[in-house]
Formats: C-alpha cells, structure tokens, sequence
C-alpha cells in the first residue's frame, strides 16, 4: 500500500478512510481530532453526518 489515505468502499456500507488524510467540511473548515480509521456515511441515515453511525443496517 502506498502512503497517504486508502478509501476502502463497503458494499452497502459507508466509505472507510484511514492513514494520512484531512477532512474539511462543507463550511470549509478543516474537521480536527480525528481518529486515523474513520466511516463516512454514503446512505444519508446517519445522525452523526458526515459520519457512519450504523444506521444503515437497521
């Protein structure tokens, strides 16, 4: 694996980012503390947006 961030795409589950990445958010604001293994939510049900909460599998 090459360094920098993988984007690995679960079937029918979010996107999972890890290794070096920046997150900036749509106000354009870089997101701070974040774990080096995050979820994005690709359904749109997550509470906790951008991020996966699970709520896909209910």
């Amino acid at each position: 694996m090459a360094d920098g961030a993988n984007i690995e795409i679960k079937d029918g589950g979010p996107a999972v980012i890890s290794g070096e990445f920046t997150l900036t958010g749509a106000d354009g604001n870089v997101v701070e503390g974040l774990n080096p293994i995050i979820a994005i939510c690709r359904c749109g049900k997550s509470q906790n947006q951008p991020f996966c909460d699970g709520s896909h599998s209910k």
